[in-house]
Formats: C-alpha cells, sequence, structure tokens
C-alpha cells in the first residue's frame, strides 16, 4: 500500500501577503502625496495682507479721468499675477475683465501693488450707489482681497477767497441770471447801466480770461466801455458759459464791471414786457459819463461780490431805487421765502453790488429800505459738476 502525504504550502502566503501590503502601502502614499500636492498647488491660496486704495487720474490734454482701483502687498506670502482676478461687481453684473496695469506675469512681493482699470465697468452710466472689487486667487477661487466704493454726486465745493473750487476735477458753467443795474430817466424810461463780465480761471500757472458775452469771443479783450456789454434788459438773461474741464487745483470766478452812459437811445421799441417800462439803450456814441470799478475777485477781502450756498440767507431784499428788480424776482423759486436759498448741492450764487466802490454786506438796507449796495446789479450762478469718473484718493470716493 502506497501512502500519499499531502504539505500545505504555508510559506507562500506570508510572502503574498507582505507583497500586498507593501503595495497598498505604497499606493496610499502616492495617493497622499497626490492630494497634497494637488491641494497645495491648485487649492491652497497664498496668506497676504493687503492694503486697498480706489482713485483716479485725471488727464488735462484729454480732459478724462479714469478710475482704478489698487491691491497692495503688505506682507505674507508671494502672489503671482497670472493666478489672480479681479472681480467688479456693479448693480448685480461682474466683470471679470478688468485690465491688470504693467505685467500680467511674475511674483508680486511686499510693497508692490496690483493696479486694475475699472474704465470697462461704465460705473458713471448706472444709477447704482455702490460697487465693490474683489482680488480672487483663480486656482483655489479664494477671495484674498476686497473693497467697497461709494458712487456720489455731491462732491465738496469750496468757495474762500471770492472764487469758487472743487476737490475732484469738474466743470463749471457761469449764467448770469439777471440784472439791476439801471437809473429811472423819467415816469417809465429806464437807462441801463452798461455791464461787462469776464469769467477767470485761475491755474497754478496761469490765470486765463475769458469774456464770452454777448459775442462769443471768449479770448477778446474787453477794451472799452460798450464792447461786450450784457446790460440789454429787452434781452431777457441767463446768459450762459460752460468751461472746459479743469483740475482740482483751478478755481473759477466772475468779474463784472459797471459803468454810466452819458445818454440812452430810445428809438425803436426796446419795450420790456416784465415791467412796462421803456428801456434805453447806451448811446455809445456819447461815451460815458462814469465808467466806474472791476469787481476784484482775485482779492479775498473784496465786498462788492458775495458768494452763497445752498441754505445760506441772501443779505437783503432791499432795492437802490422801486424800479428795479430784487433778489427775489431775479432768484425766483431759488430763493424761499424766509430769504435762505435753495439750490442744487453743487451751486453758488453770486451777488454784485456795482455803484457803491468799497460795499459790505453788513451795510445793506433791510428789506424796506432803499440805497445801496443792494447786491442786485447783476446776479449769478455757478454750477460745478465733476468729471465722470473722477475721485478722491480719500476717502476714495467715485464722483459722478
Amino acid at each position: 500500500m502506497q501512502v500519499h502525504v499531502v504539505r500545505e504550502q504555508r510559506g507562500v502566503q506570508p510572502v503574498v501577503g507582505a507583497v500586498i501590503l507593501v503595495a497598498i502601502v505604497i499606493l496610499l502614499s502616492v495617493t497622499v502625496l497626490y492630494i497634497a500636492n494637488s491641494y497645495d498647488t491648485e487649492q491652497r491660496a497664498p496668506q497676504v495682507a493687503t492694503e486697498e486704495r480706489f482713485y483716479s487720474e485725471f488727464d488735462l490734454a484729454t480732459g478724462n479721468a479714469t478710475p482704478y482701483i489698487s491691491f497692495r502687498h503688505e506682507g505674507g506670502e508671494t502672489i503671482y499675477r497670472e493666478n489672480v482676478r479681479a472681480r467688479l461687481t456693479v448693480d448685480g453684473q461682474t466683470y471679470n475683465d478688468l485690465r491688470l496695469n504693467g505685467s500680467t506675469s511674475g511674483p508680486v512681493t511686499a510693497t508692490e501693488a496690483l493696479t486694475y482699470d475699472l474704465s470697462n465697468a461704465n460705473l458713471c452710466a448706472r444709477s447704482a450707489d455702490s460697487f465693490t472689487v474683489r482680488l480672487v486667487h483663480d486656482p483655489s477661487q479664494k477671495l484674498l482681497a476686497t473693497r467697497q466704493v461709494e458712487i456720489r454726486n455731491q462732491i465738496e465745493v469750496d468757495v474762500s477767497n471770492n472764487s469758487v473750487t472743487a476737490d475732484v476735477p469738474y466743470t463749471a458753467t457761469v449764467r448770469v441770471v439777471g440784472m439791476a443795474a439801471s437809473a429811472k430817466r423819467g415816469s417809465n424810461r429806464i437807462g441801463p447801466d452798461t455791464l461787462n463780465g469776464r469769467i477767470v480761471v485761475r491755474r497754478p500757472s496761469e490765470k486765463e480770461k475769458l469774456t464770452p458775452w454777448p459775442d462769443g469771443d471768449t479770448g477778446d479783450a474787453i477794451a472799452g466801455p460798450f464792447e461786450d456789454n450784457i446790460n440789454r434788459p429787452i434781452r431777457s438773461p441767463p446768459l450762459r458759459y460752460t468751461t472746459g474741464r479743469l483740475s482740482p487745483d483751478t478755481n473759477v470766478t466772475l468779474e463784472m464791471r459797471s459803468g454810466k452812459p452819458k445818454a440812452w437811445d430810445y428809438s425803436g421799441d426796446p419795450s420790456d414786457t416784465r415791467t412796462g417800462n421803456i428801456y434805453g439803450k447806451p448811446d455809445a456814441s456819447s461815451g460815458q459819463s462814469d465808467d466806474r470799478f472791476w469787481v476784484d475777485s482775485g482779492n479775498p477781502s473784496e465786498g462788492n461780490l458775495i458768494l452763497l450756498q445752498d441754505g445760506e440767507s441772501v443779505p437783503t431784499y432791499g432795492l437802490a431805487a422801486g424800479h428795479q428788480r430784487s433778489l427775489r424776482d431775479i432768484l425766483g423759486s431759488q430763493l424761499d421765502a424766509d430769504g435762505t436759498l435753495n439750490l442744487d448741492d453743487n451751486d453758488v450764487v453770486a451777488l454784485y453790488e456795482l455803484t457803491d466802490p468799497g460795499a459790505q454786506p453788513e451795510n445793506a438796507p433791510d428789506p424796506d429800505g432803499g440805497g445801496n449796495p443792494d447786491y442786485n446789479d447783476a446776479v449769478a450762478i455757478i454750477e460745478i459738476d465733476p468729471v465722470p469718473g473722477s475721485a478722491t484718493s480719500e476717502p476714495g470716493v467715485l464722483y459722478c
């Protein structure tokens, strides 16, 4: 009888198990390394501190203001330009195509900045009162920084030294809305003074004088008392002129001059249907009996000019003579019943006394009185409008 002995192959299993275990360990290692590497390269955003600044740059040659936002690297890890994007959201719409100034690739280290042009969003064509810009790390879609910017249409208008300026680039529209410099010549005949007006634009390096009325030549000089006479009562104001776009370091004012003609011409039909009076026209051939003075807006102590803003009180309703138009007549709805001005936020009223040299507002007659100074000889409104897209760097507000 033959006996078969069966032997178990027990030595093989530990070897196979060890191989499988090593394979599992290697697989797990590779997986962990892959996940870690993927997280580090695709998911992890750099840790960085930033300082955000909104501002605009004004091009005097073109008159345009370009808004920018800047993210300054204040510390932390390096940012790579190609890995970040600025996203602007306004009125529920998002813009991802903001142009990055300078190089679009490479590192941004401490003290360097990423600056984006916001022109594409056309921010001033909207009714929104704010917009938001976010700096996003593209690979991880993580937020690195954000800045919300307020949108305003009211600017800071400064009235000082008899001139007007603004804290942002602006245009100024000067309107002469009424004139009452005249004398009565008989029962119903009025002899108007001759009035000249010139707009003065003062920049740090130069002073420009413009005489746009009534001939429209802004560059001519006022050579004589009858050239560019604007006091034509049968021709209703307002007389209007808008400057070009001006930088914030530029101020604007309106200077005025008056004079008494020796004679008036009442031929033709110079009737003023508003008052029933017959207005003469200065007779240029007879000359002037009194060529008075320029109201010098360059003199901070000039008392013949009063500049007032919304909510301020006019000095008086008194008139030098009963036939003249009062400030209430001239300003209409822009003067409230209590004598305070009701103006747009960026407007300034200019009141002129052109008869009494050395006038002071405290000497104006009371509402029921007469005489000079009455500050109704010429009345103008200076309207200040910001250049769309302009801004002040502090606190970083967009003006439209």
